[in-house]
């Protein structure tokens, strides 16, 4: 068993309930009082939860990969994971620097987290 891909799945489901949650509570309320157009709202609800599903799938299929670590090739499988939580943590960043710098700053835990993450994931296909 790969306890490196197992924590990392475990704490991409985390940040996926906690990413849904807190949206919910500090984003969507702002968002429904907006004069932004139905369509926008709906794309910007679309989008948000699709990251959420991306970390969830991809905790999920870290668990899985956790228990077959032996398989061949499995660690291409957990660096194509790699590389789309970088890719999505890489646009939140580059936004949030470009666009409202104050964001990231508000946002330490998740950058943490998602640094924690990836780092495991690296850590799971080395060892």
């Amino acid at each position: 068993m790969n306890l490196f891909y197992l924590i990392g799945g475990i704490l991409s489901i985390f940040l996926s309930g906690a990413h849904t949650f807190w949206g919910k509570k500090f984003i969507f309320t702002d968002v429904k009082k907006s004069n932004l157009s139905e369509v926008t709202k709906v794309g910007f609800h679309i989008s948000w939860h699709q990251t959420a599903m991306v970390l969830l799938i991809s905790g999920l299929a870290l668990i899985i990969i956790s228990l077959f670590d032996s398989i061949i090739g499995i660690d291409i499988l957990a660096l194509f994971i790699t590389f789309l939580i970088i890719g999505n943590f890489s646009v939140f960043i580059i936004i949030s620097i470009t666009k409202h710098r104050e964001l990231l700053g508000q946002s330490i835990p998740q950058v943490f987290f998602f640094t924690l993450m990836i780092f495991l994931i690296f850590l799971g296909i080395i060892f």
